[in-house]
Order: structure tokens, then C-alpha cells, then sequence
């Protein structure tokens, strides 16, 4: 019995319906095998049930419309090329930290079911739905079935969305414009925390991914670095040469220049001890501070 609350219970005879999760199972891969070999690959961990559930309910002499999937994804395996429309900098593996809020609201899209644009839904970790990581269905990816394979598809069934999901994502499919009264991950402070875990998740673990800012990302690009074939050590040391100096640390240096000018005869010790305080002037400070969110 699936605990997550995007999902319902499954009665085994129960006739398929848009939003099913089927896993691929032998007998799946026997039918991709002759008419799809291409959605074979591993990396495509389930599939969803995307024909309207008014199509799919069998009746004497059932003669319906073709079963239409789509594909489904980890989250984390394409998360780097999704990210990348947000916060690319140009430069292959490479993020911008000043885009990373946009590519957590991207991520909030998704997981709320209300991004349009890359034809995504978000299916939440639970084993007894059939899904074991935070993956997404891929709409656009699409493969038809005949109607003869129904009862190989409903036995490979191994969760299914309750109705306000389902029909959520009908809403996506049809690229309507209303928006359909789900619950959101927002609702409650417990599921924002939990949001928040997912998304904190994603964009830490991506993989073969390093942050820098926008203006080091530009020089960086402008100089001909390369990040192809360093180690993230490596990259992350060279990109930093490229990051340029926070004003309030400029600001620092400059008054120690003008301390250590000959002309003003202060001892090095005095000086030292000047630099030493001055981060700890409270009106100095505060405009330290101020220069730090620009």
C-alpha cells in the first residue's frame, strides 16, 4: 500500500488508467524488443500510462485506442542538463551561483506537477507505487502500444496516482491553461521542509558539476579555460583565480596600502594593529556588510 500522498491504492484487476506506473517488466521488454528497442535502455527505470483513463475501460469486444507511455527518469540522471538552462554559464559542467534561486524554483516547478515548458511530472520515492528514487515522467518521450498487450501492461502495473493527480496530468498532456487544485508541497511546513531536502539533494549531488560566479565564468570563457579532463580540484582552483575581489576586501587593502605609505612614519607594529581593528569598527563594519550583498 503505497504512504506517499500522490499515490492511491491498486486493485490488481482493476483496468488501467491514465497516470499508472508500469514497470518494465520481462514480458515489457519482450514487446519493446520487437516494436521499440530503443526504450530498452536502463536508464529509462519505468514507464507511465498517458492515455485518458475513459479510453483504457474495457468492454465486450474491447477495440480501443492504442496504449500510449512515456518514459520514466531518475531526477538526478538529466538534472545537470535541465539546470543548465538557468544557470549555464557557457562553459561545459560549469554553474552560475548568482542563477542558482532560479534553478530551485525550476525544481520547485517540477515537483509541484506546474512546469510546463519541459514536459515533466514528478514522481515521488515510494516503493510499493513502483518508484525507488525521485524521478520524473517524461512526457515528450512517448511510444504506442498495441490494445492486444493490455493484460501484459495491467500485470506490469505497479502503482497508481490518486485522482487529483491524474488528472494533473491530463492538465499537462493537453497544455491546458488552468491550474487544477492539488496539494502542493508548500501547503504545510513539513512537506516545504521535506521540498527543501529534495531540491538541497539534486543540486548538491550533481555530478561533474562546479559553481562559480557569472563575472569569473566570463573571464574564465574569455581566457580559453577548459574544465575538460580536470579533476573538480583542479577546476575549482582555477576558477577562483577568475573570481573577482569582493569590494569590501578591496576596501581593506587600501586602507592598508595607505597605512604602510612611508610618508606617514607609522611604526609596523601600529599598523598592524590598526588593520587588525578595523573589521570590528561597528560603523566600518556595517558598511563592510553592506558592500558584501552588493
Amino acid at each position: 500500500m503505497p504512504t506517499h500522498w500522490t499515490y492511491a491504492d491498486l486493485e490488481p484487476a482493476a483496468d488501467l488508467a491514465q497516470g499508472d506506473i508500469i514497470e518494465p517488466t520481462s514480458e515489457i521488454r519482450e514487446i519493446l524488443q520487437n516494436v521499440h528497442p530503443h526504450f530498452l535502455d536502463p536508464k529509462y527505470v519505468a514507464f507511465v500510462v498517458l492515455s485518458q483513463s475513459c479510453d483504457l475501460v474495457r468492454r465486450p469486444r474491447y477495440r480501443g485506442q492504442p496504449i500510449n507511455l512515456c518514459v520514466v527518469r531518475e531526477l538526478r540522471s538529466i538534472a545537470g542538463t535541465l539546470l543548465e538552462l538557468y544557470c549555464g554559464s557557457d562553459i561545459p559542467n560549469v554553474f552560475c551561483n548568482e542563477d542558482r534561486g532560479e534553478a530551485r524554483k525550476f525544481l520547485e516547478r517540477i515537483i509541484n506537477q506546474n512546469e510546463q515548458t519541459v514536459g515533466l511530472f514528478y514522481l515521488h520515492p515510494d516503493a510499493d507505487a513502483g518508484v525507488s528514487t525521485s524521478s520524473v515522467a517524461m512526457l515528450r518521450i512517448a511510444i504506442a502500444l498495441r490494445t492486444e498487450h493490455y493484460e501484459l501492461i495491467q500485470k506490469a502495473r505497479r502503482g497508481r496516482l490518486r485522482s487529483e493527480f491524474q488528472a494533473k496530468l491530463g492538465w499537462l498532456i493537453g497544455n491546458l491553461y488552468s491550474r487544477v487544485g492539488t496539494e502542493d508541497w508548500s501547503e504545510s511546513t513539513a512537506r516545504k521542509k521535506e521540498q527543501k531536502g529534495i531540491i538541497d539533494q539534486v543540486i548538491e549531488n550533481l555530478v561533474g558539476i562546479e559553481w562559480t560566479s557569472s563575472h569569473a565564468a566570463t573571464r574564465a570563457k574569455h581566457a580559453g579555460f577548459d574544465a575538460q579532463g580536470k579533476t573538480p580540484e583542479q577546476i575549482r582552483s582555477e576558477l577562483a583565480a577568475f573570481e573577482p575581489v569582493p569590494l569590501d576586501k578591496q576596501l581593506l587593502k587600501g586602507i592598508e596600502r595607505i597605512l604602510q605609505n612611508q610618508d606617514l612614519g607609522l611604526p609596523p607594529e601600529i599598523q598592524a594593529k590598526i588593520v587588525k581593528r578595523l573589521p570590528n569598527d561597528a560603523e566600518l563594519a556595517q558598511l563592510l556588510r553592506q558592500m558584501r550583498r552588493g
